[in-house]
Protein backbone atom coordinates (compact mmCIF):
# COMPACT_ATOMS: atom_id res chain seq x y z
CA UNK A 1 0.00 0.00 0.00
CA UNK A 2 1.50 3.26 -1.19
CA UNK A 3 1.35 6.32 0.80
CA UNK A 4 -1.72 7.91 -0.91
CA UNK A 5 -3.75 4.54 -0.47
CA UNK A 6 -2.34 4.20 3.10
CA UNK A 7 -4.42 8.08 3.39
CA UNK A 8 -7.27 7.46 1.80
CA UNK A 9 -7.87 4.03 4.12
CA UNK A 10 -7.22 6.21 6.95
CA UNK A 11 -9.90 8.92 6.13
CA UNK A 12 -12.00 6.25 5.51
CA UNK A 13 -11.94 4.87 8.64
CA UNK A 14 -12.08 8.15 10.94
CA UNK A 15 -15.26 9.21 8.86
CA UNK A 16 -16.78 5.98 10.28
CA UNK A 17 -19.42 6.52 7.48
CA UNK A 18 -19.95 3.80 4.90
CA UNK A 19 -20.37 5.14 1.03
CA UNK A 20 -22.00 3.64 -2.12
CA UNK A 21 -18.72 2.44 -4.24
CA UNK A 22 -16.63 1.92 -1.56
CA UNK A 23 -14.91 -1.38 -1.75
CA UNK A 24 -15.29 -4.24 1.12
CA UNK A 25 -11.58 -3.35 2.90
CA UNK A 26 -12.35 0.59 2.57
CA UNK A 27 -16.47 -0.92 4.22
CA UNK A 28 -15.20 -2.75 7.01
CA UNK A 29 -12.98 0.37 7.88
CA UNK A 30 -15.36 3.03 7.89
CA UNK A 31 -18.29 0.78 9.46
CA UNK A 32 -16.08 -1.49 12.20
CA UNK A 33 -17.29 -5.34 12.74
CA UNK A 34 -19.72 -7.00 10.69
CA UNK A 35 -21.34 -10.79 10.31
CA UNK A 36 -21.74 -11.17 6.75
CA UNK A 37 -23.03 -13.69 4.39
CA UNK A 38 -21.07 -14.68 1.09
CA UNK A 39 -22.32 -16.60 -2.30
CA UNK A 40 -19.46 -16.91 -3.88
CA UNK A 41 -19.24 -17.03 -7.45
CA UNK A 42 -19.00 -20.19 -9.35
CA UNK A 43 -17.22 -19.49 -11.81
CA UNK A 44 -14.44 -18.04 -9.92
CA UNK A 45 -14.71 -19.80 -6.74
CA UNK A 46 -15.10 -23.88 -5.67
CA UNK A 47 -18.58 -24.58 -3.70
CA UNK A 48 -16.21 -24.67 -0.42
CA UNK A 49 -14.54 -21.28 -0.51
CA UNK A 50 -13.41 -19.49 2.23
CA UNK A 51 -15.38 -16.52 2.84
CA UNK A 52 -13.11 -14.33 4.26
CA UNK A 53 -11.43 -15.13 0.91
CA UNK A 54 -13.62 -14.11 -1.33
CA UNK A 55 -14.44 -10.80 0.38
CA UNK A 56 -10.66 -10.05 0.67
CA UNK A 57 -10.83 -10.75 -3.37
CA UNK A 58 -13.31 -8.21 -4.59
CA UNK A 59 -10.92 -5.75 -3.64
CA UNK A 60 -8.16 -6.13 -6.25
CA UNK A 61 -10.35 -8.98 -8.79
CA UNK A 62 -13.72 -8.24 -8.23
CA UNK A 63 -16.31 -11.02 -9.74
CA UNK A 64 -19.86 -12.04 -9.49
CA UNK A 65 -20.26 -13.03 -5.93
CA UNK A 66 -22.90 -11.89 -3.64
CA UNK A 67 -21.77 -10.50 -0.64
CA UNK A 68 -24.16 -8.96 2.33
CA UNK A 69 -22.28 -7.02 5.73
CA UNK A 70 -24.37 -6.20 8.60
CA UNK A 71 -22.68 -3.63 10.92
CA UNK A 72 -24.06 -1.77 13.63
CA UNK A 73 -22.93 1.52 14.87
CA UNK A 74 -23.47 5.13 15.99
CA UNK A 75 -21.41 6.53 12.94
CA UNK A 76 -23.42 5.68 10.07
CA UNK A 77 -26.70 7.78 11.18
CA UNK A 78 -25.44 9.83 13.72
CA UNK A 79 -28.70 11.65 14.66
CA UNK A 80 -29.98 8.14 15.53
CA UNK A 81 -28.14 6.61 18.02
CA UNK A 82 -26.82 3.12 17.51
CA UNK A 83 -28.09 1.21 14.18
CA UNK A 84 -27.92 -2.01 12.60
CA UNK A 85 -27.63 -1.64 8.88
CA UNK A 86 -26.86 -4.29 5.88
CA UNK A 87 -24.28 -3.32 2.78
CA UNK A 88 -24.58 -5.16 -0.44
CA UNK A 89 -21.79 -5.63 -2.93
CA UNK A 90 -21.84 -6.16 -6.48
CA UNK A 91 -18.60 -6.01 -8.24
CA UNK A 92 -16.64 -5.23 -5.48
CA UNK A 93 -18.45 -2.46 -5.06
CA UNK A 94 -21.14 -1.16 -1.89
CA UNK A 95 -24.16 -0.65 -4.38
CA UNK A 96 -26.67 -0.54 -1.29
CA UNK A 97 -26.99 0.42 2.25
CA UNK A 98 -30.20 -0.57 4.03
CA UNK A 99 -31.39 0.38 7.56
CA UNK A 100 -32.95 -2.28 9.72
CA UNK A 101 -34.54 -2.31 12.59
CA UNK A 102 -32.97 -0.65 15.79
CA UNK A 103 -33.62 -3.60 17.48
CA UNK A 104 -31.82 -5.95 15.06
CA UNK A 105 -28.76 -7.12 16.76
CA UNK A 106 -25.55 -8.03 14.52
Amino acid sequence: MNQTEQQTAQEVAKSGEITLGMNPYEAHLAGGAYAFRVIADPKHWKEDADPYNVIQAQILNPDDSQIWMTFQNETQYPNEGLQTFQVTFQQGKVVDIQLLSKEAKC
